[in-house]
This record gives structure tokens, C-alpha cells and sequence, in this order.
């Protein structure tokens, strides 16, 4: 079979594979690039979830009482079987867009609390009260001098309005200017 240029078509695309696997090599350096930086992501995410492990039982140690149950902040029973974490102060959708490094920093203790699967995890999202159970329970827990230095801290990483609001926060609750609600 000819080509257009009277060679042999087969030979063509035989020469036209053996110069791009001699050139190509850029092309398999692309693919180890994708390969290694999946592998980065990985060792990244793997580090996150070793963290975010570590992080998770010091929120538990955080909210358990003296008889050694574990408590939900948002209804005040104990947590006897499995349970959910959530960012109290900075949010996973607040550092949507950020650097991986950033995102990392809101799997702190001092952001997040364990609640029960379901209602309450509901309750401390989306509601006013919910929040603030959490929130009270990590500034008695943790300190509202050390909650603020932890937030400031992330505003000297982030460029949004929620950290200065999240501290302003905070020390409303630590001056009482923040109703703490009462279970019911």
C-alpha cells in the first residue's frame, strides 16, 4: 500500500512509531509526572487521614466526663457508639480552594467536636444553637485565648472575612455576650 507521498503506508507509520518513542519520551514523562503527582496526593492524603485519626481521638479524650462516657455537646447524652466529626469554626467549604496545607489546618481539635450521626451532627450545621454548644464546649475545654491564637493563626493563611468573624465570636462567648443554649 502506498501513501500519498509514494511510500510504503506500513513503513511510514512503522518510522513515523519509532520516532515518537525516540522523541516521546515526553510523552512517558508526562505519564510519570500524572503517576508521581497521584502519588504526592496520596502521601497526602494519607498523611491528612493519620492526622485527622490523632486528632479525632484527642476530640473524643476533650468531651469525656467523669464517669468516663463521651458527650455530645449538642444534646448533653453520652456518645456510646459511633460518631461524626464537625468543624465548628472554619469549615471544610470555607477553605474550598485553598492549598492542600491550608485545608489540612481545619482538622484540628481545637475546630472540631464529635456529635451523634444524624440529628444533632444536623443541629450543630445548620442551627444557631447547635453551634454554639459546640463551640462553648471547645472554649471551656480548650481555652478561648488558645481557640483565638489558633484562628489567628489561619488568617495569616487564609484571605476570608470568617476567621475575624469566628474570633469575634469567640470572644463574645468568652465574655458572655453569646447565649449558650440549655439541652432539652
Amino acid at each position: 500500500m502506498k501513501n500519498s507521498q509514494g511510500g510504503n503506508a506500513r513503513a511510514s507509520s512503522n518510522s513515523y512509531s519509532k520516532e515518537y518513542q525516540t522523541r516521546g519520551g515526553k510523552k512517558s514523562g508526562k505519564s510519570r509526572r500524572k503517576a508521581d503527582g497521584s502519588l504526592e496526593r496520596q502521601n497526602l492524603q494519607s498523611n491528612i487521614h493519620d492526622q485527622r485519626s490523632q486528632e479525632r481521638a484527642h476530640i473524643l479524650q476533650r468531651q469525656m466526663n467523669e464517669a468516663g462516657l463521651y458527650i455530645c455537646p449538642v444534646c448533653n447524652l453520652p456518645i456510646t457508639s459511633g460518631f461524626d466529626v464537625h468543624e465548628v469554626f472554619v469549615t471544610r467549604g470555607h477553605v474550598r480552594g485553598c492549598p492542600p496545607e491550608v485545608q489540612k489546618l481545619i482538622h484540628s481539635a481545637i475546630n472540631q467536636a464529635a456529635l451523634h450521626p444524624g440529628q444533632c451532627h444536623q443541629d450543630a450545621q445548620f442551627t444557631d444553637a447547635g453551634k454554639r454548644a459546640c463551640a462553648v464546649m471547645i472554649v471551656k475545654k480548650e481555652g478561648a485565648i488558645r481557640v483565638i491564637r489558633w484562628l489567628r493563626l489561619l488568617g495569616t493563611v487564609m484571605t476570608t472575612t470568617t476567621v475575624n468573624e469566628e474570633i469575634r465570636y469567640v470572644e463574645n462567648l468568652e465574655l458572655g455576650n453569646v447565649s449558650v443554649p440549655v439541652a432539652g
